[in-house]
């Protein structure tokens, strides 16, 4: 309706969130590397958590993963048997463990623009806050009627 005052959109609190206790060992460590920032910047909510956690739990794969690639490579020779159990020969497959890090890679990263991980998602989230009221919009827009103060006339 015109005229009538938008209310305010909440705001998270600064607040660092206690880790979760279920998240793997390094889940925790990425958990506490970045909740001081997100919490700095005003961009956790409770409502946000499981979502921090679900990104904590991809970066924790990931890097699972990688390490697995690292120690084996990208492909592995995998041995080709025949029904009877003759070795036919060899041939060179994908490590498991890079596809495995491929797809943490592609959560962690889908998870990580929620909450403004890269420069691109951070410039989308400022476009998307709402711009703090000054105190020329404060005088020109009318209060709500629940906002007016009444006066006894006794």
């Amino acid at each position: 309706m015109p005229g009538r005052k938008r209310k305010p959109v909440p705001t998270a609190t600064p607040s660092t969130p206690s880790c979760p206790s279920w998240l793997t060992k390094d889940a925790k460590k990425e958990w506490r590397r970045i909740t001081p920032q997100l919490a700095s910047r005003g961009v956790l909510e409770l409502c946000d958590l499981a979502q921090l956690a679900a990104y904590c739990e991809c970066f924790s794969r990931w890097q699972d993963a990688e390490k697995l690639v690292d120690l084996h490579g990208i492909v592995m020779e995998v041995k080709q048997f025949s029904r009877t159990g003759e070795l036919l020969g060899t041939v060179l497959k994908r490590n498991p463990a890079s596809i495995a890090a491929s797809g943490a890679l592609k959560d962690m990263s889908r998870l990580a623009g929620s909450f403004g991980f890269d420069p691109a998602s951070r410039t989308k989230l400022a476009q998307e806050a709402p711009a703090p009221e000054d105190d020329v919009s404060r005088f020109l827009t009318p209060p709500d009627d629940d906002e007016e103060e009444t006066e006894d006339d006794d």
